[in-house]
Parts: structure tokens; C-alpha cells; sequence
């Protein structure tokens, strides 16, 4: 089974969490985010093999230049893993294409997410 989705640019690994009192806590906008992640896999949670490594294929639609997509991996595998019912540890990102797109672009902020099974591609 391969899952075709369009998601949000997740927030940045430098924006995921905040110090209260020394104790790292979530910020709200990685809560909303692993909310919507959850709410557009929700159709495809338990479809795929928990033991096999799974690969996810990233296209990203940066919205500035000097974002850098590898800031962005943990967040993406953190949210979809618990909408899929899956061990994020088993996870393969690939970076196939990263644009840095226009406002007046449809796939603004946006990271286009083709997941699979690895041994689909042997």
C-alpha cells in the first residue's frame, strides 16, 4: 500500500518545544499540527506492516530560503506515526525535492509525503 498526502510544513525542530520552570514542554502549534497530520491519515491508520522499515518520500514547498528540511524530519515522523499506529524508529526519510515556492503557489508551506513499505520497492 502507498499513501499519497499533501501535509503543513511541521514546525521547526527549533520550535518544538519550550522551557517552563526546566521542564520541556510541547508548544501548541506541534499539538495542532499532530492533530491535522492525524485527522488526514485517520483512513489509513493500521494499514501498514509494524514491523517493516517504511520510507517516506518528502517534496518540500519551503515558504523561505533558509529553511533547511532536515529541521523538519522529527516533527513529520513524530506526527505520523501515531496517526498510522507505527514506531517512528523504523522510519526512512528521503528528501526527494525541496522548492522554495511563492505565496501565489497552491502548494505554499506544504510538504507533499508518499509513504510505503520498503520491501515495496525491492
Amino acid at each position: 500500500m502507498i499513501i499519497d498526502t499533501l501535509l503543513n510544513l511541521p514546525p521547526s525542530k527549533n520550535k518544538r518545544r519550550i522551557m517552563v520552570r526546566g521542564k520541556p514542554f510541547q508548544t501548541p502549534a506541534v499539538k495542532v499540527y499532530r492533530k491535522e497530520v492525524a485527522y488526514t491519515l485517520l483512513k489509513y491508520k493500521d494499514k501498514l506492516p509494524d514491523n517493516m522499515k517504511i520510507v517516506l518520500d518528502c517534496c518540500w514547498y519551503k515558504t523561505r530560503s533558509t529553511q533547511d528540511v532536515t529541521n523538519f524530519h522529527d516533527e513529520l515522523c513524530d506526527a505520523i506515526a501515531p496517526a498510522l499506529g507505527l514506531n517512528d524508529r523504523w522510519f526512512l526519510v528521503r528528501d526527494i525535492d525541496f522548492v522554495v515556492a511563492k505565496k501565489t503557489h497552491k502548494d505554499y508551506g506544504k510538504v507533499w509525503v508518499q509513504i510505503y513499505p520498503l520491501e515495496a520497492i525491492k
